[in-house]
């Protein structure tokens, strides 16, 4: 999956949500291409975001960029549906913000703030759709889809009603 960011912090985010491993996330920020034509993840500096603790999370398999606290700045949306906290295969949606996006290096999903599937086998994230200011007051709203095994749920996000997972 792909994703393309604006605001003070452009770049192209992209997913790679392995099977059998847990999925990896990198963002490359506009400028950060070395010498040649194409961008190298072994040496060009970028940021990675990691899953430690959840083995076949599926982290990546949706990402989208969003303003969703009014700040003029997107922040990424990493979809990870195969989460199994708190529930088996609930599925998450993480938040990663501008300050953490300009850094380059490594994060831990543990260490961010998100929204967490509650049922078992909603697998939560599995696409992340922002939809603009639907609700009318300020900050972009965001359509996160569960697709379970028998049924597929819609859940409107309004920006500024993300939980803190920490």
């Amino acid at each position: 999956t792909v994703a393309i960011l604006s605001g003070a912090t452009p770049g192209v985010a992209f997913g790679i949500p392995s099977s059998g491993v847990p999925g990896e996330v990198h963002l490359v920020v506009a400028g950060a291409f070395g010498a040649g034509p194409a961008f190298d993840l072994a040496t060009d500096s970028h940021l990675t975001l990691q899953s430690s603790a959840f083995t076949e999370d599926q982290l990546g398999a949706s990402i989208a960029g969003a303003d969703i606290n009014g700040d003029g700045t997107e922040v990424l949306l990493v979809g990870a549906p195969s989460v199994d906290s708190p529930a088996a295969d609930g599925g998450a949606v993480y938040v990663v913000d501008a300050v953490d996006l300009a850094t380059g290096g490594s994060l831990d999903v543990s260490d961010l703030s998100g929204i967490q599937g509650t049922s078992k086998a909603a697998r939560f994230g599995q696409q992340i759709v922002p939809i603009g200011d639907f609700s009318a007051d300020g900050l972009d709203d965001v359509a996160i889809v569960s697709e379970a095994t028998t049924t597929t749920s819609i859940h409107l996000v309004q920006g500024g009603k993300f939980t803190d997972n920490k």
